[in-house]
Formats: structure tokens, C-alpha cells, sequence
């Protein structure tokens, strides 16, 4: 038994790394085109930082989601915590306003404009990173090994 890697192992491999770039790529403009949609059919308010919820992610590292109050067109108080945070809780302290946008059925669904601005930009990235790299490979490995 060799170590060497065979055409079809490679093949696979690089079929693999192009459905995984796909998926990233079609999540990232999934949530780019949600995200405008919900910008442009919803409301834009302002909103208070009122507290910070902290996570510790998988690095031990502390996240701060700022939670968020507003009022809603109904005159109802929203509060809701944002689903993007930072290690940097001062980037948004206790206190300061923020743009939110939500659509006026659902104001729980709120959140930050612009807070998944780069979130879809490093999917998009991923995504079009790992395609490019499986479709050379595909390439490179039908060239190089004809049937």
C-alpha cells in the first residue's frame, strides 16, 4: 500500500472543497440579500445601548453583545440583544445610540444596521476562496488524468 494520493481521491477532495465554497458563498449572499431586504421594507429607529450580554467563545475570550433598547412605531419598548458582538465592549458602551432597523411585525427581530457587514463579507471571501481552489483542482486533476 503506497501513500501516494490517487486522481479520484484528489478529484473528490476537490469536488469536496467547491460544494463547501458553494454553501459558504450562497449563505454569505443569503444573508446579504436578507439583510436588504429587511433594511429597505423595514423601519430604521434609534436605539440605546442599556447593558451588554457577555458570552466566552471556544478561545476563552469574553463577547459583548450589546443589548438594546427602542421604541417601536406602535409606541411599544423593545429590548432585544444584538446577534453580533465584540470583544471590545467599549465600541458600543452603555448609553450611546445605534441605528436599528426592524420590521414593524416583528420588532423582536431587530438588530444593528450594519452589524453583519462583515459576517457576509468573510463568508462571501470563504466561500469564493474555497470554490476558486476546488474548481483549479477539478480542473488541474481532469487535465492531468484523463479518462
Amino acid at each position: 500500500m503506497s501513500n501516494e494520493i490517487t486522481p479520484e481521491v484528489g478529484i473528490a477532495c476537490a469536488a469536496f472543497c467547491f460544494l463547501v465554497g458553494g454553501c459558504l458563498l450562497s449563505w454569505g449572499v443569503r444573508t446579504f440579500l436578507r439583510n436588504r431586504r429587511a433594511e429597505r421594507a423595514g423601519v430604521r429607529v434609534n436605539g440605546t445601548v442599556v447593558a451588554h450580554d457577555v458570552t466566552i467563545d471556544s478561545d476563552n475570550n469574553q463577547i459583548y453583545k450589546p443589548v438594546i433598547e427602542f421604541m417601536s412605531t406602535h409606541g411599544q419598548t423593545v429590548r432585544i440583544e444584538s446577534a453580533y458582538g465584540s470583544s471590545d465592549f467599549l465600541r458600543k458602551p452603555v448609553g450611546s445610540h445605534v441605528l436599528i432597523h426592524y420590521d414593524p411585525q416583528r420588532p423582536e427581530n431587530a438588530d444593528i444596521v450594519g452589524a453583519s457587514f462583515l459576517g457576509v463579507v468573510v463568508l462571501c471571501c470563504l466561500g469564493a476562496g474555497f470554490c476558486s481552489f476546488g474548481l483549479l483542482a477539478l480542473v488541474a486533476g481532469f487535465l492531468l488524468h484523463p479518462r
